[in-house]
């Protein structure tokens, strides 16, 4: 299942239009990736590309397990990435 749209737009906003990922396996170095993002460019390729993510696998389609990726840092976990986002919430960076 993924999440319903009403859950990625409160993600969305929490985000603030940019890219929540800290994986230290990006290079983030404990610091959020911040990629500026397209409201538009949802699930699209190419500058400003984004997507929701969800946080842990298992942890159900919720809000607070989802997180806006740019398509970069996403595609980097669908290719290799298994490890943990590190610190998440809306204080983030």
């Amino acid at each position: 299942m993924g999440f319903y749209l009403i859950t990625i737009e409160q993600a969305w906003i929490t985000a603030g239009g940019r890219c929540q990922c800290m994986r230290l396996s990006h290079g983030h170095d404990n610091a959020r990736c911040n990629r500026q993002l397209v409201l538009e460019n949802r699930d699209c390729e190419g500058a400003g590309s984004w997507s929701a993510h969800h946080i842990d696998p298992k942890g159900g389609d919720i809000l607070s397990n989802c997180e806006i990726l740019c398509g970069e840092c996403k595609e980097k976990i669908d290719d290799t990435e298994v490890e943990p986002s590190g610190k998440f919430g809306a204080n983030s960076g």
